[in-house]
């Protein structure tokens, strides 16, 4: 058939998705999926295609998490970006907080792995992780990392 055949080229990860990511870039009419959903046009690498038919108003999933709703009807195959999915307020109060119960330990004896200092005191070797939960932010993550490590933090 062709070199793009094969699902994998799609990553979908959770079954909640209704939506997956272009590993590469997709041309229109190449198949996305096992079914056999054609791509109804061109998915540049990175970007998010329909996996199933969206309703108007429906929320959009990647990666098992909610990203959107659907800001009008979306066809399997279809390319999903700020011309057909909305982003939606979702509250930040803790007015209604309700801390989860405790998890009782089995065991009371606890360990760390550090390092025993010359003076006798004990160390940790720290590390920061700086994230990038999507392409566009992944330059500012990587200047973070350089002021860091330039500053020898």
């Amino acid at each position: 058939m062709n070199l793009i055949n094969s699902p994998s080229v799609i990553i979908h990860l959770n079954p909640r998705d209704n939506v997956g990511v272009a590993s590469k870039a997709v041309p229109k009419d190449i198949p996305i999926d096992k079914k056999g959903t054609l791509a109804q046009e061109n998915i540049e690498a990175g970007h998010k295609v329909a996996l199933t038919h969206i309703k108007n108003g429906e929320a959009v999933f990647k990666y098992g998490q909610l990203i959107g709703l659907a800001a009008r009807d979306i066809n399997p195959g279809e390319h999903v970006h700020t011309h057909n999915l909305t982003m939606i307020e979702l509250s930040s109060s803790l007015e209604d907080f309700q801390p989860h119960q405790k998890t009782i330990t089995a065991s009371h004896s606890r360990t760390f792995q550090g390092y025993q200092r010359a003076d006798g005191s004990v160390g940790t070797r720290n590390y920061i992780g700086i994230l990038s939960t999507v392409n566009c932010s992944a330059t500012v993550a990587k200047a973070a990392a350089d002021v860091l490590n330039q500053s020898g933090s």
